[in-house]
């Protein structure tokens, strides 16, 4: 059986990493490949995410669609290589993939799939009339995810399969994490776009950081993980708000498992998410974690329990929370330890398997007594 892995770009989101690994823990009797339609904009992640692929013999392909561009080129290049390679399955990773996949595989007789990573569905007219006719299941990986599938695309539940999303656990429990008194530093990872809302971020962090100094407290850092179309935006935000000399902006960064430990407290701003990867690592991790409360983030924190969920676009209440938690030991302790053993039910391995039983259930589907490879279906 061979599978291919479709995604925009060799980049630094979720997605791509959830993939990048998905194929890294899936089992060797499947052939499995990894192609991006297009380039991204940090070409040593690029290179990173390419180099650790083949080394594990995993074909990587870029297709090479500039954006905005070459939509015709793309499609015939991207139909060349689905008949050079001839794979059994194809699982699209985003609307735009799907859209160029399904015009470059007519007729070829490729088992189309697409995983829909968020909650917004951003393409409604041609998810419903273009994908959806040549999609032989949608892919939800969250509950939020699968509602969203069938109330916004009118996809029946016989054609959605649940498939959660995981991570390497012990890359993530490596080291014993402490919960010091003193909160020094907080630590934020996502692209810097609109999705994410670094703006109520940092005017969360600036009520933050004055109510700490009409106390004479100490102020924490607060650490920005990511790469993105704000970043001038965002630094002349933290100019402007004065409390530029207290935020970093440390762009895209290959040890996030170290950060997490480096850091004290884990806080999400964003105005909707999926089921964000970055919120899984941060809990197997043990770091405190404040989110806001979109998407399927209330699948993964327990309000209060395993970590606090506040409004989004609300830098009153985020600031509050933030501000609460720091001074709150005993919680963050508690919130450390019920996270880790959350995060133990996410485990990537599981994910890989649950992608292929579903590929090989199709694929029989499809194919009745068909001898797959590695299968016994």
């Amino acid at each position: 059986m061979k599978i291919v892995h479709l995604l925009s770009s060799f980049s630094a989101g979720g997605a791509e990493l959830l993939v990048k690994d998905i194929a890294l823990n899936t089992d060797r009797s499947v052939d499995v490949e990894v192609w991006a339609m297009g380039n991204t904009s940090d070409e040593n992640f690029e290179k990173n995410y390419i180099d650790e692929l083949l080394t594990h013999n995993i074909r990587a392909v870029n297709v090479g669609k500039a954006a905005g561009r070459n939509h015709i080129s793309a499609i015939i290049k991207l139909r060349g290589l689905l008949k050079e390679s001839k794979p059994d399955v194809v699982n699209a990773h985003s609307e735009l993939c799907t859209f160029y996949l399904v015009l470059a595989s007519i007729g070829l007789g490729i088992l189309l799939l697409e995983t829909i990573h968020n909650t917004v569905i951003n393409y409604v007219r041609l998810q419903k009339y273009l994908a959806k006719p040549f999609l032989k299941k949608f892919v939800a990986i969250s509950r939020k995810c699968s509602a969203v599938i069938q109330s916004i695309l009118g996809v029946d539940t016989k054609d959605i399969e649940l498939v959660y999303n995981g991570i390497d656990i012990k890359k993530f429990q490596q080291k014993v994490r402490t919960i010091d008194p003193i909160v020094s530093n907080i630590i934020v990872i996502g692209r810097l776009d609109v999705q994410k809302d670094h703006h109520t971020l940092l005017k969360a962090y600036r009520i933050l950081v004055n109510e700490l100094k009409e106390n004479s407290l100490q102020i924490p850092r607060l650490n920005i993980v990511g790469k993105g179309i704000l970043l001038n935006e965002l630094l002349k935000l933290a100019k402007e708000m004065n409390i530029d000399e207290y935020v970093n902006f440390l762009g895209v960064r290959n040890d996030i498992s170290e950060l997490l430990y480096q850091n004290d407290l884990w806080v999400m701003s964003s105005k909707w998410e999926g089921l964000s990867i970055a919120l899984l690592e941060a809990m197997a991790s043990g770091i405190p974690i404040i989110a806001t409360n979109v998407g399927s983030n209330d699948e993964l924190i327990d309000n209060g329990v395993n970590g606090t969920l506040v409004e989004k676009e609300s830098p009153e209440e985020l600031a509050g929370e933030i501000y609460r938690l720091i001074y709150d030991r005993e919680k963050r302790c508690r919130y450390s330890e019920i996270a880790k053993e959350k995060a133990l039910g996410f485990n990537i391995k599981q994910c890989a398997d649950n992608y292929t039983k579903l590929y090989r259930s199709l694929l029989a589907t499809e194919q009745p007594g068909l001898q797959l490879k590695g299968s016994s279906v």
